[in-house]
């Protein structure tokens, strides 16, 4: 490397040549001796040149360390005949200016010898002050070179594994004031290390505000007590990206005790706490979800956990259920919209992800130009950035788990997105095991409920068998024990006593085997296609007589050729079940119809009476196990209580809903659904 300037080392290195730079311009032949002595044992090369450059004199070393015999040096010309155009330079500055300064390396000019050199030229004057010649003074400069490279490549090594290890130091001198900072110290704050003249308050302003004060107070304690400080802060930059830092600092005293330098070291430590909060948060997530909280109360717990790693105050979870093909949002925090009830997919940023089933970062730019493309549309109040992030569940429901910012476009990078992906992994499992806890205690609950429900009506119906069975073996005791006192008429009275009472049971017993048919599963469930109308009149031709004996008007008023898909049996028993009610409870010269509608994908069917219609809490009682509740006919028909449960039971098998609607002395309507369409198939 060329220079026309002196180095601190170059300077320590010609101390001893500065006598002989400043040698008289003449010398006098009484002092010859004493010149030679010099010249020819100097440490430094030397050569004496005249004005047109032509070598007059040069020294043993000159010739060692420039590699040429002296006896050629002699013979050349320094201007003319070498090949370096710097040295060249300098030899026609010092016979112009009277100085002149190389320092690089050396090509000799008969061998491929490569020497660095530090040569310092100076004009020799007559007694009339003109320049008639030069001095070159000749330092081998391979020594120092070797030191130098050295300690650069050692300083290349150290910045190296400081970069690599995002490692940067800084030293201030207390006295003087005087800082220095390492280049990696500048990356770590994102500043240009080529302006190192950076004010301290520039670092001090990156700093987190919430981590400020106790950094200060770590580097006073340190002063004040001499011991070395250690901690971890977060510097904050204008995009919002967060590092984090942890320093090590310690300060040097005087023999009075007095602080007169500090010195610390920085390492990026962004991607070490970033992974160490991203495990707690697993941990946190799994823990939450071995918990005894509600699903919702995991869902708070998920957001409080989010909320740790990145700003989410605006923060939501959206489930899309396959089967019911409704999106519903159970966990919902936003500083401007409202929970949004269950609803079909739209056309929002939510159903964007869930239709390309893959997580993105959605800024205002973004949005607009989805809306555009017509990918998504306005939905709510917009928002300056948002987040997405797909969840995949193990049963059919898929979802989304939202944060977003309405305020800061640079709240999140894309850095967020892989974070919360990773942990969304691990929502997704807390999700499951919790939802899956939460269906199987309810299945528990319920079971237990079914249970105590079945026992308590198995001891009312056992009641109600015994009681019938009681009058049927004391009539046949009777019977039995009176025979032959009895009159004839009194013989038909009580046989027919007798047969009603038989019959009574023997209902009973029919209908308690259906139930429990369905309850074991015996039931066979065969769908069909079936006519409504026709399954209507197979129905009044087996309660005909019955309704003929009260006068009452039985009739089909429904649409012709409306088809359901259900189990015909099923079906035909619920419509003996309805029927038979409506006659039981309507006043003779009554009237029943039957009405059926279709709709878009199921068939409505209706049971309307004319009779004495019931009140509010006897409606609340009626299709449930737990609430046996049975009441007299018009003429003081008995029933079970058991036939509607059987009614319920069957219409949801056949993927149906019932219900009643009733005023009293107003008459009764009992409604139920059937799909319309379906795939055969059988349970």
């Amino acid at each position: 490397m060329q220079t026309t300037e002196f180095t601190s080392a170059n300077k320590a290195s010609t101390e001893n040549s500065k006598g002989l730079l400043h040698l008289d311009k003449q010398f006098n032949l009484e002092n010859e001796g004493i010149y030679k002595t010099i010249f020819h044992n100097s440490p430094l090369g030397i050569i004496h040149f005249d004005k047109t450059s032509q070598v007059i004199d040069c020294n043993d070393k000159f010739s060692q360390i420039i590699g040429v015999p002296r006896e050629v040096l002699l013979t050349i010309n320094l201007i003319k005949d070498l090949k370096n155009k710097e040295i060249i330079k300098q030899i026609k500055e010092t016979l112009s200016s009277g100085s002149g300064f190389y320092d690089d390396y050396y090509h000799s000019l008969n061998s491929s010898k490569i020497t660095p050199v530090i040569v310092h030229f100076n004009a020799i004057y007559s007694d009339n002050n003109e320049i008639i010649g030069g001095i070159g003074l000749v330092e081998d400069n391979t020594n120092r070179k070797e030191a130098q490279k050295k300690i650069e490549e050692s300083e290349h090594y150290l910045r190296e594994a400081q970069k690599f290890a995002h490692i940067g130091h800084w030293k201030r001198d207390l006295v003087t004031n005087e800082l220095r900072r390492s280049k990696e110290l500048f990356r770590i704050y994102n500043l240009d290390c080529n302006t190192p003249d950076i004010p301290k308050e520039v670092f001090y302003n990156l700093i987190h505000p919430d981590d400020v004060e106790n950094v200060k107070e770590a580097f006073i304690y340190s002063l004040e007590n001499k011991t070395e400080y250690n901690i971890t802060f977060r510097l904050i930059f204008e995009d919002g990206t967060i590092k984090y830092i942890n320093e090590k600092g310690r300060s040097e005293y005087d023999d009075k005790g007095k602080p007169i330098s500090s010195m610390g070291i920085l390492q990026d430590v962004t991607k070490i706490k970033k992974r160490e909060l991203t495990q707690a948060a697993l941990f946190k997530i799994s823990d939450a979800a071995n918990s005894d909280k509600s699903l919702y109360e995991l869902y708070g717990s998920i957001h409080k956990i989010i909320k740790g790693l990145m700003p989410a105050d605006n923060f939501y979870i959206a489930l899309y259920n396959e089967e019911s093909k409704l999106l519903s949002f159970p966990y919902h925090v936003d500083e401007i919209d409202e929970t949004p009830e269950p609803q079909p997919l739209g056309d929002g940023l939510t159903e964007y992800v869930l239709s390309q089933k893959k997580s993105c970062i959605i800024t205002e730019e973004v949005d607009m130009q989805l809306q555009k493309e017509g990918k998504v549309g306005i939905s709510g109040e917009f928002t300056k950035i948002w987040i997405g992030i797909y969840l995949k569940f193990e049963s059919t429901i898929k979802g989304v788990l939202v944060v977003q910012d309405y305020h800061d476009e640079n709240a999140y990078s894309s850095e967020d997105i892989k974070l919360l992906e990773f942990v969304s992994k691990q929502v997704v499992k807390a999700i499951d095991k919790k939802y899956a806890d939460e269906k199987i205690r309810e299945s528990e609950k319920a079971l237990k409920k079914s249970n105590a429900d079945k026992d308590k009506f198995f001891s009312i119906i056992s009641h109600d068998l015994k009681s019938p069975f009681q009058g049927i073996m004391g009539m046949s005791d009777l019977l039995n024990e009176n025979i032959s006192d009895l009159t004839e008429d009194e013989k038909v009275e009580f046989l027919d006593i007798l047969n009603n009472s038989i019959k009574k049971v023997f209902s009973l017993i029919e209908e308690l085997l259906e139930w429990s048919s369905v309850q074991t599963g015996r039931m066979e469930y065969k769908p069909e296609k079936i006519d409504i109308k026709k399954i209507c009149l197979n129905v009044f031709s087996l309660l005909s007589f019955v309704a003929e004996k009260k006068e009452l008007s039985v009739k089909y008023e429904g649409e012709e050729n409306l088809f359901a898909f259900c189990d015909t049996k099923m079906i035909e028993t619920v419509l003996r079940n309805l029927i038979t009610n409506a006659i039981k409870f309507t006043m003779n010269g009554g009237t029943i119809s039957v009405t059926a509608e279709n709709f878009e994908d199921y068939v409505k069917i209706k049971v309307q009476d004319s009779g004495i219609g019931m009140t509010e809490e006897v409606q609340r009682k009626l299709f449930r196990i737990e609430e046996h509740h049975t009441t007299l006919g018009t003429v003081g028909e008995k029933g079970t209580g058991l036939g509607l449960i059987l009614c319920k039971e069957l219409i949801e098998k056949n993927k149906g809903k019932i219900w009643v609607e009733s005023e009293v002395r107003r008459g009764s309507t009992f409604s139920f659904t059937l799909p319309e369409k379906g795939e055969l198939q059988s349970e």
